[in-house]
């Protein structure tokens, strides 16, 4: 009978141990996972600081006095002439088709 007892008492601790363990790593977990997002939120503030910064040096006025200093001879970005002709005959075979 003592035996027995002792097998339990011994078992239950074991078991304890691990339930211990298994709380400890999880509370470790726990604790890298909230590093690892504040990490996440900080890079995530830098990208937007840096966003802002190039959003500001980047503002039309801005970018046309720059390139005016410069004497730079661009193309426009959006041109107002489509570049292949007028740009309607494509859509118009292309709806013919369609029909």
């Amino acid at each position: 009978m003592f035996a027995k007892l002792i097998t339990v008492v011994v078992t239950l601790t074991c078991i304890a141990a691990l339930v211990l363990g298994f709380r400890h790593q999880r509370l470790l977990l726990m604790h890298q996972t909230a590093r690892l997002h504040g990490q996440l939120n900080r890079s995530r503030m830098d990208t937007w600081q840096v966003q802002v910064q190039i959003a500001e040096l980047l503002n039309p006025a801005t970018l046309n006095i720059a390139l005016d200093r410069k004497s730079l001879d661009l193309e426009p970005a959006n041109p107002i002439e489509p570049i292949f002709g007028g740009g309607t005959e494509y859509l118009a075979s292309s709806e013919d088709e369609a029909h």
